[in-house]
């Protein structure tokens, strides 16, 4: 079948210190993200749609690392199974 796929509205973005030698060119475990690319790091976000058979719905907070998922962007749609639904805030 077709991957479910998720609209989210990013609610808060993790500001770490790796990002720094993110944006640079030196040699890192990572590779740099290029300019004008979107930032990964990890977000906590709401769902706003759902589109297909998902565990996921409207209103559910899911958290994720964004560099596989979208990235800092205000809204970004994502396969449902790249993010990990929030339960309690005890899970944060």
């Amino acid at each position: 079948g077709k991957t479910p796929l998720v609209l989210l509205h990013r609610l808060y973005l993790s500001i770490d210190p790796a990002m720094r030698g993110w944006m640079s060119s030196a040699r890192s475990y990572l590779p740099p993200v290029a300019i004008n690319a979107v930032m990964r790091g990890a977000t906590l976000s709401e769902v706003v749609a759902v589109r297909g058979a998902s565990r996921l719905k409207v209103g559910d907070i899911v958290s994720e690392f964004a560099g596989e998922a979208g990235g800092w962007q205000e809204y970004v749609i994502v396969s449902a199974r790249s993010v990990r639904k929030i339960e309690t805030w005890s899970e944060l």
